[in-house]
Formats: C-alpha cells, sequence, structure tokens
C-alpha cells in the first residue's frame, strides 16, 4: 500500500476486524466434544448447532450485501464484530441444546455482517491502487485467524474448560469491535475525503453510461448485463472443490494410508498456508498477464483438475503426494475464489454495488460448500475415495467450462467498468 499512514491503517483495521472473526467462529467445533461430555447435548445434536451458523451465515451474506451498499460498512463491521463477541459470551452460558443451537445461528447471521461491508471499504475508502493490493493482501486472514482460533482452543481447554474457551473468544472479538470504531473514527476524516472522490468518479461513469444508453444500475440488470451470472455458476464449482476437499481431506488421508488423526490434523493447519500460494498466484498471474479474472480463474480451476487427475492415477502411491496435490488443488481454488470474491465485485465500486455483489456471491460460494461437504461424506462412504476423487475432477472440468464460456464477456465488462 502508498506509505499514507491513513490507508495503512485502514488496511490494518479490516485485517485485524476479520481475522480475529475467525476465533469466534472456528472455536465451537473445538469445544463440541467437551460440551457433549458435559451434557449439553449429544454429539449428533451438536451438529444441528454447527448446522444453525451454516444457515444463517449462508442467509445472512445475502442480507448483509444489499444492506452493505445502504448502510455505512464501518457501522455494519463493528455491529457484526460486537453482536458475534456477544454471541459467545452468551455461548459460555448455555446449558441445553436449544440455546446453543439459537445464539450460535445468532453468531453466524452476525458473522455474515463483515466480508460484504469489508469489500465496500476497499471500494469507497481506498483507491484503485490501495484497493487492488488490499485485495489480495486480505487473504492473509484467513491462514492467521484460522491458526490462531485453534491454538487459542487447544490452549484454553488444556488449563480450563470450554465455557473459557467461548468467554475468552467473545471477549477477544468485542475488544476487536472496539478497536475498529475507535480506528475508524480516527481516520474519517481521509474516509470521507478519498469516498468524495470516488463518488465524483461514479458520477462520471454513470453520466458517460447513461450517455451511451445504459441507464439504470439495478444488481439483476447489472447480474446479466455484465455477466456475473456466470461467475455465479462458476463459484458454485469453486466452493465445492475449495472448502469440501478440504473438510475431508484429513478423513482422505487418514482412510487412504492409516496415519493418525493427530497427522491428519496437522495436515489442516498447514493447508490454509499453502492455499495462499494460490490467492498470490492467481493476482500475479492475472495482474501481469492474462488480465481477465475469469480466464485466471480458469487457468487455476485447470491446475486443480490436472492435480485431482494426478491425484487418481498416482496419488495413492505415496502420502506426501497425496497432500500435495491436494494442497495444490485447495490452493488453486482459493486463487480462483479471490478473482471471483475480491476483484470482481471490487469492479462494481462504480456503481455503488461492490457489497450487494459480493454478499451474493458469497453466499453462493457457501451453499455450494455446505452441501458438497455432507454429499463428499455419502459419496466417499457408499462408493469409496476413488469415485468421490473422480467426481472432484468433473467438477473442476464444468468449473473450468464456465469460465471458459464467460472470460469473453467479462473481458468487455473489465473494459467498460475500469474505463
Amino acid at each position: 500500500m502508498k506509505k499514507n499512514k491513513s490507508a495503512v491503517l485502514l488496511f490494518a483495521l479490516c485485517w485485524c476486524a476479520y481475522a480475529v472473526s475467525y476465533v469466534g467462529r472456528l472455536n465451537f467445533s473445538s469445544c463440541l466434544s467437551p460440551m457433549a461430555q458435559d451434557g449439553i447435548f449429544t454429539s449428533e445434536y451438536g451438529g444441528a448447532v454447527g448446522t444453525a451458523f451454516l444457515a444463517c451465515y449462508g442467509c445472512g451474506q445475502l442480507l448483509s450485501g444489499f444492506l452493505g451498499d445502504r448502510i455505512k460498512p464501518e457501522y455494519m463491521i463493528f455491529t457484526g464484530l460486537a453482536g458475534s463477541g456477544c454471541a459467545n459470551i452468551l455461548m459460555a452460558c448455555v446449558n441445553n441444546g436449544t440455546q446453543a443451537i439459537f445464539i450460535w445461528g445468532l453468531n453466524g447471521l452476525f458473522c455474515s455482517m463483515l466480508w460484504a461491508p469489508l469489500v465496500r471499504c476497499f471500494a469507497d475508502y481506498m483507491d484503485s491502487g490501495d484497493r487492488m493490493r488490499a485485495g489480495i493482501n486480505i487473504s492473509t486472514t484467513i491462514p492467521v485467524g484460522t491458526i490462531c482460533a485453534y491454538l487459542l482452543c487447544s490452549l484454553l481447554l488444556n488449563f480450563a474448560s470450554w465455557r473459557t474457551v467461548f468467554a475468552v473468544s467473545g471477549a477477544a472479538v468485542l475488544l476487536c469491535s472496539a478497536v475498529w470504531l475507535a480506528g475508524m473514527l480516527s481516520i474519517r476524516k481521509y474516509c470521507r475525503a478519498v469516498s468524495y472522490e470516488n463518488i465524483r468518479q461514479r458520477q462520471a461513469f454513470s453520466e458517460k453510461s447513461a450517455a451511451s444508453g445504459n441507464k439504470k444500475s439495478g444488481f439483476f440488470k447489472l447480474f446479466i448485463t455484465y455477466g456475473v451470472i456466470f461467475t455465479a455458476v462458476a463459484i458454485l464449482f469453486n466452493g465445492v472443490l475449495k472448502d469440501g476437499i478440504t473438510v475431508w481431506i484429513p478423513t482422505f488421508l487418514k482412510n487412504t494410508f492409516g496415519v493418525s488423526a493427530s497427522f491428519a490434523a496437522a495436515i489442516s493447519i498447514i493447508l490454509p498456508i499453502v492455499n495462499l500460494l494460490g490467492a498470490y498466484g492467481a493476482n500475479l498471474l492475472n495482474r501481469r498477464v492474462i488480465k481477465n479474472e475469469m480466464a485466471t480463474s480458469g487457468v487455476m480451476f485447470a491446475i486443480s483438475l490436472m492435480s485431482i487427475l494426478t491425484l487418481y492415477f498416482a496419488g495413492h502411491s505415496s502420502i506426501v503426494l497425496s497432500a500435495f496435490l491436494l494442497a495444490l488443488s485447495t490452493s488453486s481454488m482459493l486463487g480462483a475464489n479471490t478473482m471471483f470474491l475480491t476483484f470482481i465485485p471490487l469492479s462494481f465500486g462504480a456503481f455503488g454495488r461492490s457489497a450487494s455483489m459480493t454478499g451474493f456471491l458469497d453466499a453462493c460460494s457457501y451453499i455450494a460448500s455446505a452441501v458438497s461437504s455432507l454429499l463428499i461424506g455419502i459419496t466417499a462412504v457408499r462408493f469409496g475415495w476413488n469415485v468421490t476423487v473422480l467426481i472432484w475432477g468433473a467438477v473442476a472440468l464444468c468449473g473450468g467450462a464456465i469460465c471458459a464460456a464467460g472470460m469473453g464477456k467479462w473481458k468487455k465488462s473489465r473494459e467498460i467498468l475500469q474505463s
């Protein structure tokens, strides 16, 4: 980013807000077993708690996306963080499964209020150079937030209880919400100045667009006119591979090679770090060579397909090779996901629609991820991992085909939006 202290502080606040939010959303999986042991619910009922979070998070993405273009992002993000912090603290006090389902569902709703407004922060409060760098660097919040969440849970469960995990997590997220609000208030003059300049550019773009006969900028009109429908379909396949495979990698390695559960868990922690290479690699490829997010995503799907096919034919010979190929597949999918959920929506800042585009596409991705996680498990049990891996390959092929079909339309749209 430029050596502008306000711009650096803005990115730092966005980075911290999203990274810390992972502490308040990933802790439940670590606490599920001890909560069941304490009689809060059975293990099966605990799955319903996780489902409540996913359902509320997915639906919340749609709502937050559309609200995010109408409500100032600093207030939405503060509300999301504060609400998530309070939900975590309330979770520390639950006595039965019904309470847990309700509270964790609320947490999912509050957590859904972060990403779309955050992308709008980039679109509204940063110039074009800063927002592109911020768009790729924000990807580092995923591994850092994930590792911090798991380490905190591990430490607190060893020395305290699951109630302490939720209480400390809630306090951390609440503290972050206060830091966020104070930090945003301290740079509000900078944000207003940059926002004013961006608004002027949007007005100029609107006048130019109106002169060429395109007077409306409604969400669904933009969705069809600029070819985002190809992105929405492609991100469904992307969600299956990015998150669906990630969830089942430990089980795949354990069942295929007979490794210990601890080794499989270690792989789960390493993967988010490896995946960052995909995000930075895709950005570098797109910025310097291809300059078309859909075409870049198509290349990422091709890499994923090649790694999956290699896994099918040769992966069983070595656990190291299998782990590498799986990491290559998920890494390339994070690269495509960065194109879909960051850079394509940012282009619609010209219409003031960056948040709604982000929210809608993120909801599509999340729905695909949630459904695929369940279906992959069923397929692996009934037909075995060989069939499952072949299905992954078919998904990668379909995703690449959709990107190929849409890259021409997006090339034209990109030129218009960035003119």
